[in-house]
């Protein structure tokens, strides 16, 4: 035993010991009790990510009000938590809520104390100070990232899709993967542009499935952005440019209405390789097509993928779909901006402007109709009339003259 987070205590289950069954079926709560609000505060952006929902409290009085309202899938909880320590806090969890995991953040580096503490407890892993938020949230992720149920310190099968032997066949890897579903529909409603969603799937299924890299093409544009790496990202990448395995794949998958497993060739005695997949894919909104994605992975990973992809395609779209028609409001919103503030810079169009607001004031304070046409038709008088004055004072002035000599 080390003191890395999520390392396994591993003990005999104990008969009658409560187990707790789907714990990944649906978002995965988590309780955070930490009375200090700057490390409190950490470890709720620590432990948030998606596919998991994270709450907040300063006092155990009010942490268990939470767990009667709500429930959680795990409590994390300082060793200090003023009248009383994190242990006691979490043995009586444990006794109120035994379907509740239970976890302690503590500097205490003593063997003995943390085996003591891990017994009274029942404590499903310890958070040593300083942590990580890498390792904390791995550990969450593996901990919770399987429908499979667990009991004391029976290690959780982690969220990675679980590898084909090197000489044998792919295994079925159906489990866990509405987890990584769940956090990616979760991820998606935060993207704010098309690149962070390609950012998001390259990082999720990178870990998942061993995607080593993506191309994505813009079918307006004509051109591509390229990632691979650990989040490189290239841009407006000229089609001419990309080999020629690359644009047979492209070929195929435009021909594809959905995603789609294309054919790559085999390693040979002349390039030896490990035999690679490629998916393919179109996002559209409405009719259009507007991108077309190729991802490359370890061939025995490919069905998996797939299988997740087909499943992620409508959120794919509805994301897309979200950024294109916020990016059209915000360009129509700076155009009118821009209309209206070059309006404002002539007689007539302040006059106009000041007007329009006079009759919405007037509307919305009841006046009469006839009220209103009568401020509408004056407007339009004295509008007619600074044209004519501007008019005039256009002909009239220095610079007319000018361009009339």
């Amino acid at each position: 035993m080390n003191d890395e987070v999520g390392k396994d205590f591993r003990a005999e289950e104990q008969p009658g010991t409560p187990r707790r069954s789907g714990a990944a079926r649906y978002a995965v709560k988590i309780l955070v009790v930490d009375p200090v609000l700057g490390s409190r505060f950490s470890l709720v952006r620590g432990a948030s990510q998606p596919g998991f929902v994270v709450d907040a409290c300063a006092t155990p009085e009010e942490a268990f009000r939470h767990l009667a309202r709500t429930a959680y899938a795990l409590v994390l909880a300082d060793e200090s938590l003023g009248s009383v320590t994190g242990i006691d806090f979490l043995e009586a969890v444990e006794t109120r809520h035994p379907e509740t995991a239970r976890a302690l953040v503590s500097g205490e580096a003593r063997f003995e104390w943390k085996r003591a503490a891990i017994e009274r407890a029942g404590l499903i892993f310890l958070l040593p100070k300083p942590w990580t938020v890498d390792a904390l949230r791995r550990t969450l992720r593996e901990l919770f990232g399987s429908t499979q149920p667990y009991a004391g310190w029976n290690r959780v099968e982690a969220l990675r899709t679980p590898r084909r032997p090197a000489d044998g066949p792919s295994l079925d890897v159906t489990a866990g993967h509405e987890v990584l579903l769940r956090g990616l529909l979760a991820g998606l409603n935060s993207c704010a542009t098309e690149n962070e969603v390609f950012e998001l799937l390259r990082s999720e299924l990178a870990g998942a499935f061993g995607a080593m890299r993506w191309l994505w093409i813009d079918e307006a544009g004509g051109v591509a952005t390229r990632l691979s790496g650990d989040w490189a990202l290239e841009e407006a990448i000229d089609l001419e440019r990309l080999p020629e395995s690359d644009l047979v794949c492209l070929a195929k998958a435009r021909r594809s209405v959905r995603v789609a497993r294309l054919e790559v060739a085999p390693a040979t005695e002349a390039e030896p390789r490990e035999a690679e997949a490629c998916l393919g894919l179109g996002l559209r909104v409405g009719d259009r097509r507007i991108w077309t994605g190729l991802v490359w992975m370890k061939g025995g990973d490919g069905a998996a993928c797939l299988k997740v992809l087909r499943e992620l395609i409508g959120g794919l779209q509805l994301a897309v779909q979200r950024i294109r028609d916020a990016r059209a409001r915000s360009l129509a919103a700076r155009e009118l901006a821009r209309r209206v503030s070059e309006d404002l810079r002539t007689p007539v169009g302040a006059l106009a402007h000041a007007v329009d607001l006079l009759r919405g004031e007037a509307e919305r304070a009841g006046l009469p109709a006839e009220w209103v046409d009568r401020i509408s038709s004056e407007s339009e008088r004295v509008s007619r009339a600074v044209e004519h004055l501007e008019g005039e004072l256009l002909t009239s002035s220095p610079h007319a003259d000018l361009q009339a000599g």
